[in-house]
């Protein structure tokens, strides 16, 4: 049996749609609901064209879904590790300003897959 996802492709990177997974250049990252919001809104401004977030603007964003976190790197932290991600794909720029490192130009589109539920875990 196959399922449909809606899979959101951005230059070199692929997401779910609710964020939790990705494929960036080869490689395959999970993230908390709490990393996935905060990628949503890094890929959302990346779409837009607007080359980076400010901080602040991400603890708002998890502070509106009730999760509340002092520092942008905790977001990406788990047990005391910094999540895989951090500094590869998720780029600190400036002070206090971040981005994703995706190459290729900002897309809108987004496409479906068709997806056997076994990849998914489900039977």
């Amino acid at each position: 049996m196959t399922e449909l996802l809606e899979i959101i492709d951005i230059g070199d990177a692929k997401f779910s749609c609710g964020y939790r997974v990705c494929q960036w250049r080869g490689e395959i990252f999970e993230f908390s609901e709490q990393a996935a919001a905060a990628v949503r809104v890094l890929a959302e401004s990346h779409q837009a064209g607007v080359p980076a977030v400010y901080g602040g603007m991400l603890l708002d964003e998890l502070a509106k879904l009730d999760m509340l976190p002092n520092r942008v790197d905790e977001i990406f932290r788990t047990s005391g590790k910094r999540h895989p991600a951090w500094d590869r794909m998720i780029k600190r720029v400036g002070r206090n300003t971040y981005r994703l490192e995706i190459s290729g130009e900002p897309q809108k589109s987004h496409t479906l897959a068709t997806v056997p539920k076994s990849d998914l875990g489900q039977n």
